[in-house]
């Protein structure tokens, strides 16, 4: 869209062993580590007022392709994709980095929360984690650094402050540290979150952490086996673990205690004792089960092919395969611990018919609430007459589709419409290659339920990331970027055992135009435990309003996600009534292009 743009990238993944990042044609320039000096340099350098190369900046990695250029040409450029890494650069000195809270560059106004460094670096040697080899030693922030953001978050609102040191009582001191977020919260307004070494808090440090207002931490346990933990450098104390995280719990701290599955030197057996070794302690309060990444930089990237591993190459980089375990045994155990824990771990959800839901509406929260990156078309193929207006249609739409978009295939006879819905999907796929796509079908039905599988295919984007992040959710190869779910209007005369049939394949969502409240509560009941979704909710004329709202919230209650609204409008009413806000949370409706409508010769409607 912008040829002229110079494109820069940065964070951990822009190393050495990760060139792909980089060599993108996409891609102009990488920064490699801490970027606050690095990118200053460079943008002098654009400016005609840095060294005479790029080569002499130091910190970046740079594609071949721009080098070329002399002295203060722009980019972008063009050329092979072999990348250069320029000198390391070394560490900044803290005090020189101004606080992007401070300066005022980023605001909290959204969420009303902060994140804050206080140190960088980390002294443990973890080998899954790129974190310690970046930086040479933990440096930390000046003093009445950390006094001026607890200030500023009191004079802004602020409710919640994340520390992002990758472990808080990774520094020396500590409870002196401590003594001075006392001090700084002395007040309690703002929670705050960290994550810490679970075996290094006693009862003063879990004292003062409670003192500090400090709401819940995150332990890296990682693993119960002692051989497992040893092969990636880190050592644990399981029963100081243990008795750090009750000292917290006790104090009204949520501690999230991580596993990871797929670490050197554990198989099956050895995670299911550790899923085991957490539950019986009651250290699941809160949980995470993380599928082991082999992430750029790292020495167990280093290492690898010694261990066995076999591994997604591009983000999230997951281990599929090591000398202990294979890909089947990992989704086994992830499917385990979701069982024992009676908690999904990375739930593939989306908004179905990509209209707003309480839960979508509650994290939208707020004047300036950023719109949704999800766009929505509805197609009715019966207003195409061949297949190649259908294409047309979708190579129209795809020019304003979002990364993430829902399309409903609206049709009176699927069995007859399947092929030109297919064409339209696959032009959008074929455009949007990286994006989610969500299929909604409304037909009466009965039809072929093959033809679900046919219209998943033809949406189907195989290079969406979404696609390795869940790559255990089932079987190889499975694209759950794409997905296929069906619209069961009650207005219509529906087959109960098609509808059984329907449910065992694919989600269902059962809609009603409700005409009173009556009709409303009933349709409720009638499908507890159900996705409903709800048109024209809002024009139950005869109703109190605060009644209808009561029973909605009644519902959501048992079920955030369960409910879905068809209108921007019933969207837009149920935030005015419930949350007493109007962010404009529900996504913006394709429109076919004036042009496409002419060359169709039809009065194609688009909503």
């Amino acid at each position: 869209l912008l040829p002229e743009l110079a494109v820069v990238v940065g964070g951990p993944e822009v190393t050495k062993d990760n060139p792909w990042c980089v060599a993108s044609p996409g891609v102009d320039l990488g920064v490699v580590g801490e970027g606050e000096a690095t990118l200053s340099g460079l943008v002098s350098w654009i400016l005609g007022e840095g060294p005479e190369g790029l080569e002499r900046i130091a910190g970046l990695a740079i594609p071949e392709r721009s080098l070329e250029p002399a002295r203060g040409r722009p980019l972008p450029l063009e050329g092979e994709p072999r990348v250069v890494f320029t000198e390391a650069r070394p560490a900044i000195e803290l005090a020189s980095v101004p606080s992007p809270y401070l300066s005022g560059a980023i605001s909290p106004d959204f969420d009303r929360a902060i994140s804050v460094e206080t140190l960088r670096g980390c002294p443990f040697k973890c080998s899954f984690c790129y974190y310690y080899k970046q930086f040479a030693k933990v440096n930390a922030f000046p003093k009445g650094w950390l006094q001026a953001h607890f200030d500023y978050a009191r004079e802004h609102g602020v409710r919640e402050l994340f520390f992002l040191d990758p472990t808080l009582n990774a520094r020396a001191r500590f409870s002196e540290f401590l003594d001075e977020v006392v001090r700084a919260n002395e007040d309690g307004e703002l929670e705050l979150h960290a994550e810490l070494v679970a075996d290094m808090v006693d009862e003063k440090i879990a004292d003062k952490l409670a003192r500090a207002n400090v709401k819940g931490v995150e332990c890296g346990l990682q693993s119960a086996n002692p051989k497992a933990l040893a092969a990636v450098n880190r050592v644990a104390d399981f029963a100081r673990f243990e008795r750090g995280v009750s000292l917290m719990g006790a104090r009204g701290i949520v501690v999230k205690t991580d596993l990871i599955i797929g670490l050197p030197e554990d198989d099956e057996a050895s995670v299911r004792r550790s899923i085991e070794w957490v539950r019986e302690r009651k250290l699941d309060a809160s949980i995470q089960v993380f599928h082991l990444m082999v992430l750029p930089g790292t020495e167990l990237r280093e290492k690898a092919d010694e261990l066995g591993y076999e591994r997604l190459r591009r983000p999230p980089y997951y281990a599929t395969r090591s000398r202990w375990m294979d890909e089947d045994a990992m989704r086994r155990l992830i499917e385990h611990a979701s069982r024992v824990f009676e908690v999904e771990f990375d739930p593939p959800a989306r908004a179905l018919l990509g209209a707003a839901t309480a839960s979508d509406a509650a994290r939208a929260a707020g004047e300036g609430a950023p719109l949704p990156y999800w766009s929505k078309a509805t197609f009715e193929p019966r207003l195409f007459s061949t297949d190649e207006s259908a294409r047309e249609a979708g190579r129209a739409a795809k020019e304003t589709a979002a990364n993430a978009m829902t399309v409903v295939v609206r049709s009176q006879d699927l069995g007859r419409d399947a092929r030109r819905a297919g064409a339209f999907l696959s032009e959008i796929a074929r455009g949007n290659p990286h994006a989610t796509i969500d299929v909604v079908v409304d037909a009466p039905g009965p039809f072929p339920i093959s033809l679900l599988a046919e219209l998943k295919e033809a949406a189907g984007t195989p290079l969406a990331y979404k696609n390795g992040y869940d790559r255990f959710q089932g079987s190889e190869g499975t694209l759950v970027s794409t997905r296929v779910s069906v619209l069961a209007n009650a207005d219509t005369s529906l087959d109960s055992a098609f509808l059984e049939e329907l449910e065992r394949v694919v989600p269902l969502t059962h809609m009603k135009t409700a005409q009173s409240f009556s009709e409303l509560s009933d349709f409720l009941d009638a499908m507890d435990g159900r996705s409903v979704a709800l048109d024209r909710a809002g024009a139950l004329g005869e109703a109190p309003r605060d009644e209808v709202l009561s029973r909605l919230r009644e519902r959501l209650r048992d079920d955030p996600d369960s409910l879905y609204f068809l209108s921007r409008e019933d969207a837009r009413a149920w935030d005015e009534g419930a949350r007493g806000q109007t962010p404009e949370d529900a996504p913006p409706e394709i429109e076919l292009p004036a042009r496409a409508v002419a060359a169709l010769g039809t009065e194609a409607v688009w909503r």
